[in-house]
């Protein structure tokens, strides 16, 4: 039965570094683990396979549409990683689960229009006549957060 377990949670992912082509390693992993427990795993990996000594807590994860995983208590279900999929990594300093990637993808005279970096992309349009706290507003609501929830924090690249 035991046997028959680790098949049914079993689970191959490839990491791929973002800025390196050559630079992939695959892992088998039991989906039950946490995200801290995969970036332990990737961690030894990398540096028996590429040479590439990266500490688990600096490694940034990402699923194939962009969004970061964030929350390294979740589970790789809960996460949504399944088996076959690219995952890439870079390394950095990890988003907290309370905390927002935006990127503006747009710049007018009046508006600025900023996405999530995560999987649920949300677009939240505010003028530059408004206030930080304005945008704070407009992201909570799409992201159904009380205001005081969340940490937006600007990434540079």
């Amino acid at each position: 039965l035991a046997a028959l377990e680790g098949l049914w949670y079993n689970a191959t992912i490839v990491f791929s570094r973002k800025s390196c082509s050559s630079c992939s390693v695959q892992l088998e992993i039991d989906t039950r683990v946490s995200l801290a427990k995969v970036k332990e795993l990737l961690s030894l990996k990398l540096q028996d396979q590429l040479s590439l000594s990266l500490a688990p807590e600096s490694l940034c994860l990402f699923l194939p549409a962009g969004g970061e995983l964030k929350d390294t208590t979740q589970t790789v279900t809960q996460l949504g990683v399944c088996t076959g999929e690219s995952v890439t990594f870079e390394n950095g300093v990890p988003l907290a689960p309370d905390e927002f990637s935006l990127r503006v993808l747009d710049l007018r005279m009046r508006d600025i229009s900023v996405e999530e970096g995560g999987a649920a992309g949300v677009s939240v349009v505010v003028s530059v006549k408004d206030s930080v706290a304005a945008l704070y507003d407009g992201v909570a609501d799409k992201k159904g957060l009380a205001r005081g929830a969340f940490r937006l924090r600007t990434v540079v690249g």
